[in-house]
């Protein structure tokens, strides 16, 4: 499947450009990520991208991505008192109901 990228205007904050947004997953994540390439962004290269978490009653997906393969990942907390650690979310998971703003610096 895919990413919904929408963009904010792009500005210049010294010598890089920067790009900020939303990002949507759709209804099946896939296990090893989603491809968010820099041209997704408005960028040539990605230096910094710092995705915000997305939290409803069930939890915490938090964006991460993978810049030497420009791969997007989402991780999920488990926010009950089981003592789960930070994992992938499974493959297939319906994440098209989480939103996540994000900013990102480059060229």
């Amino acid at each position: 499947m895919s990413l919904t990228v929408s963009l904010n205007r792009p500005t210049v904050f010294g010598d890089a450009k920067v790009a900020s947004g939303t990002i949507t997953f759709d209804s099946s994540y896939p296990t090893g990520g989603e491809s968010l390439t820099p041209a997704l962004l408005g960028l040539t290269q990605v230096d910094t991208f710092v995705g915000q978490p997305a939290i409803d009653a069930n939890g915490c997906v938090i964006p991460s991505l993978k810049r030497s393969t420009n791969v997007l990942f989402a991780y999920w907390v488990d926010t009950s008192v089981d003592g789960a650690e930070m994992a992938e979310v499974a493959d297939t998971t319906n994440l098209s109901g989480y939103t996540f703003d994000f900013i990102a610096f480059g060229r």
